[in-house]
C-alpha cells in the first residue's frame, strides 16, 4: 500500500508559493519600482519552492 503522508504538505506548499508567485505580483501597486518588486516576488517563490 502506498503511503500518502506527503500529499497534503506538498499540495499546501505548492499552493502557497503559487499564490506568492502568480497572484501577489498583480497586487503590487503601480510605481517606479514595480518591476523590481514583481521580479523579487516571483524569484522568491521559485527559489523557496525549489528549496
Amino acid at each position: 500500500m502506498v503511503s500518502h503522508s506527503l500529499a497534503l504538505p506538498m499540495i499546501c506548499f505548492t499552493t502557497l508559493w503559487a499564490l506568492v508567485g502568480v497572484v501577489a505580483p498583480f497586487l503590487v501597486p503601480k510605481g517606479p519600482n514595480r518591476g523590481v518588486i514583481v521580479t523579487s516576488l516571483i524569484l522568491t517563490a521559485v527559489c523557496c519552492y525549489l528549496l
